[in-house]
């Protein structure tokens, strides 16, 4: 999978995860979420995860090829520092952390990223 389609459809999971966590589903706190304390996304994520999953899928029409490998790299890069910050803190700037859940949801979406900023604009895998 390309940097194109990470935009598009991890934008796009970020975006729905952002609005099923305000709307108490997986947050905005732990009582609300159908998985308790072991995972939910307390508001301020849930604002963060709306506005980066909309600028992603927003991205992915606008920006060039090297501007959509950049921003894909930087997604991953920031999401690969916030799993890591999860191991050590639970919470960067505000925003909750629940270990090991958002390590790796983190972790996975940071991985993805950096693999997809390497791969050609037609890839399909």
């Amino acid at each position: 999978m390309n940097h194109d389609r990470f935009l598009q459809i991890g934008g796009s999971i970020l975006f729905l995860l952002g609005i099923v966590g305000l709307f108490g589903i997986i947050g905005p706190d732990a009582a609300s979420s159908v998985f308790s304390t072991n995972w939910f996304f307390d508001a301020e994520e849930n604002y963060v995860l709306i506005i980066a999953g909309f600028a992603a899928m927003l991205s992915s029409g606008l920006l060039s090829h090297g501007g959509q490998k950049n921003l894909s790299r930087s997604i991953g890069a920031v999401s690969l520092i916030i799993a890591a910050w999860s191991l050590f803190a639970n919470n960067v700037f505000g925003i909750g952390l629940e270990t090991p859940a958002d390590t790796i949801f983190y972790g996975v979406i940071g991985l993805w990223g950096i693999i997809a900023s390497t791969k050609g604009k037609h890839s399909v895998t």
